[in-house]
């Protein structure tokens, strides 16, 4: 038992150093045990934990997630678009990559013509995802 709390302790000791991450990836994802997903730009990126959160700072700011409510997190490169051919038809739901909901659709053409342009995760009804520049 003490050896595995120890090793949890290093472990969180790890993890607590702040860091910046690689030049390959530009964004940061996270994943709630509640199923949203917060997308976060990787430049100047600074992570630290204390009193059961993770803190990261970062261009946009600062932003703080209760660890028990981490499903999973990793580094990405989102800056293409992925193809609608198959659910140009399909409702979806529309985040920013900053995870801030934009809204519901009935498809995708409906949401660029609502949105401004920019970089989207769109989810579609059928449970596919993806990467949409409008």
């Amino acid at each position: 038992m003490n050896k595995l709390l120890f090793s949890g302790v290093i472990g969180l000791a790890t993890l607590a150093c702040s860091f910046n991450a690689s030049a390959e990836y530009d964004y940061l994802r996270i994943r709630q045990t509640d199923g949203s997903e917060t997308i976060i730009p990787s430049e100047n990126l600074s992570i630290s934990f204390s009193d059961g959160k993770m803190n990261i700072l970062s261009s946009e700011g600062v932003r703080s997630f209760e660890l028990s409510s981490l499903a999973s997190m990793n580094f990405s490169d989102i800056s293409s678009a992925t193809p609608l051919t198959n659910n140009a038809s399909l409702n979806c739901t529309v985040w920013s990559l900053n995870g801030v909901f934009q809204g519901e659709f009935p498809s995708p053409e409906a949401a660029r013509i609502a949105l401004d342009s920019d970089i989207y995760i769109v989810i579609f009804t059928d449970g596919t995802a993806g990467r949409v520049a409008f």
